[in-house]
């Protein structure tokens, strides 16, 4: 009995040995049969939620906007783009666009609760002095229509959604642009009759570049965002309105976000009997 056992110990030890030589390739062979018998595709879905994971600030979405790196898929109601040329006194010629939406996509509850959040953002930016004195909460702006954009990164597959809305009120119009995800705007065109200019109250628009500093998540503004010319356009809004024929102007405000620059276009014009300001298109 003694000497089985004696053998047996020697035996167990080889076949082990063996076993641990040769099994873990056969079983990653068994393993790569049975996904060839059986196999597992990705679907879409998982592919987008791993893209939307990667969640960005309403400051990288800006980023990446203005750095034309992003390819674009129009949905329900996006089809063109208006383009502006606007031509200054010295003879530089601007372009700007905005989507040109027809119906809104989606049900109807979904674009009223976007039109309540909207009329919230454009409220707070108007109390911290990034847009002139509008409305009060009693009298906001209606919704004509709506349409919206998926943008994707090429190079990671990060997408995000942004809507665009055409708002109209008594005394002035808006198309708006704002990011899904955080419900910030991220860029307007504000219009009214060249009878009924907007104010900016007793302050002006000193508060244009700090508001929209804060209000976006950027780490800074250029302090010499306030120049004449961008003064001009945010704050004469009145003379703007009074000059009689065709005018334009154009200018930006200077941005940096995690140690990148981000210059931001704003333009005014008055034509015939409208006027606008355009910013961030």
């Amino acid at each position: 009995m003694r000497n089985k056992r004696a053998w047996i110990v020697p035996a167990l030890t080889v076949l082990l040995a063996a076993l641990a030589f040769y099994l873990p390739p056969q079983l990653s062979r068994w393993d790569d049969q049975q996904l060839m018998d059986d196999p597992r595709i990705l679907q879409v879905e998982e592919g987008e939620g791993l893209a939307e994971s990667l969640r960005l600030t309403a400051a990288e979405k800006l980023m990446l906007l203005r750095g034309g790196s992003l390819s674009f898929l129009a949905l329900t109601g996006e089809e063109a783009e208006i383009r502006y040329i606007l031509q200054d006194g010295e003879g530089g010629a601007y372009i700007s666009s905005e989507p040109e939406v027809g119906e809104p996509a989606g049900d109807s509850e979904e674009w009223t609760a976007r039109l309540a959040a909207v009329k919230r953002e454009l409220l707070a930016l108007q109390r911290a002095g990034g847009l002139p004195e509008l409305w009060t909460e009693a009298s906001g702006p209606e919704l004509l229509d709506g349409g919206e954009i998926l943008y994707i990164d090429s190079s990671t597959q990060v997408n995000f959604l942004v809507y665009h809305m055409e708002l109209s009120a008594p005394d002035w119009g808006a198309g708006v642009t704002v990011d899904e995800q955080t419900g910030k705007i991220l860029s307007l065109s504000l219009r009214w009759s060249r009878e009924a200019p907007p104010s900016w109250g007793a302050a002006g628009a000193a508060g244009f570049g700090g508001a929209w500093r804060d209000y976006w998540g950027m780490d800074s503004v250029d302090p010499g965002w306030n120049s004449a010319r961008v003064n001009d356009i945010l704050a004469s809004a009145q003379a703007f309105s009074n000059s009689g024929g065709d005018s334009s102007g154009a200018g930006e405000v200077v941005f940096t976000y995690d140690g990148q620059t981000l210059r931001v276009p704003l333009y005014g014009w008055c034509s015939a009997g409208v006027c606008a300001v355009q910013w961030n298109m």
